[in-house]
């Protein structure tokens, strides 16, 4: 634990900087340093604990860079090669090539030859930003992080609305396959063909109804099967306040328009009789139709960041 006390030290001296790392940073009522440290700190903490995170120190002309890994096991069984996600990277002081060249040596000593590492990063980050593009990491997502403070909203009665079921998985996954996002992580990394691609999509649909997602919600019309869908999860308490998460949502509006902000509707609403304060979900800054029915919703912009990728052995 004694390189998790030093990347304590760096973050909490400068807590303003890092405080686009908490994923929840619109939560306005508790300081930052609270923020960074029950939101950032204590999770890694706790994940290095349970040996699902990792650090490796790579010095580099006398300085020290800190990559927090972490196993993404999932996507490791989906894909059949080893994933991870470089949940940060942290370094002594910011020398934009001396980054670049700890970032190098750290992939080059990775423990598995054949691995695929993701990387999200702040757009605040414009240092870590500039040196990642020096390296053989790729951009494949700007990603748009919103939230939505949970009030009561008004419901089209005249439709009905139902949670999905294990007879409802084969429908799911077909809106999932052909309702494609070509923004997404999966389909605009030129290293995963779109057919693998899109069947991960599906299959990740399909894992949540069966418990990927605490809540998915279909169109319940009679003789039509579901031709969309949206999953959330039931909220947990961040720093006192009840946070709920979109999941996965994909509708096809060829059939009825307008069913992606019905479905949105009835979730609000559900989320909000489990206790929920706010709502988050993200979609990527091309995806001009996501933004649009987000934005309608009343959802607001928290940050944005950039994901790079790498496949080692491409």
């Amino acid at each position: 634990m004694l390189m998790f006390k030093e990347i304590r030290k760096i973050i909490i001296q400068q807590p303003n900087k890092f405080l686009d790392y908490c994923r929840d940073n619109f939560i306005r009522h508790v300081g930052v340093i609270d923020l960074i440290e029950n939101n950032v700190l204590e999770p890694i903490e706790q994940q290095i604990t349970l040996g699902q995170v990792t650090i490796t120190n790579v010095c580099q002309d006398k300085v020290n860079h800190f990559f927090i890994t972490k196993e993404l096991k999932w996507d490791s069984e989906y894909f059949s090669y080893p994933c991870y996600n470089l949940e940060m990277i942290i370094t002594e002081n910011e020398n934009v090539y001396s980054a670049s060249k700890a970032i190098a040596t750290y992939l080059d000593n990775f423990k598995f030859k054949k691995s695929y590492i993701t990387l999200n990063i702040p757009s605040s980050q414009t240092f870590l930003l500039q040196a990642v593009s020096l390296t053989v990491f790729r951009l494949v997502e700007t990603r748009l992080n919103y939230f939505l403070k949970i009030d009561p909203i008004h419901a089209d009665t005249t439709r009905r609305i139902r949670e999905a079921t294990q007879k409802d998985i084969i429908h799911i996954m077909d809106v999932a396959r052909r309702m494609r996002n070509d923004f997404d992580r999966v389909h605009a990394d030129y290293s995963i063909s779109q057919d693998i691609a899109d069947n991960y999509i599906a299959t990740f649909a399909e894992q949540s109804i069966k418990g990927f997602a605490d809540l998915v919600l279909v169109p319940d019309i009679v003789g039509k099967p579901p031709f969309g869908f949206l999953a959330g999860n039931y909220p947990l308490e961040i720093s006192g306040i009840k946070v709920s998460r979109l999941v996965l949502a994909a509708v096809d509006s060829s059939v009825q328009k307008g069913w992606l902000n019905s479905l949105l509707v009835e979730m609000n609403n559900r989320l909000l009789e489990a206790g929920a304060n706010y709502l988050t979900t993200i979609t990527q800054a091309a995806n001009k139709p996501a933004i649009r029915v987000w934005e309608k919703a009343g959802f607001r912009l928290s940050n944005i960041t950039h994901l790079f990728s790498y496949k080692k052995n491409d």
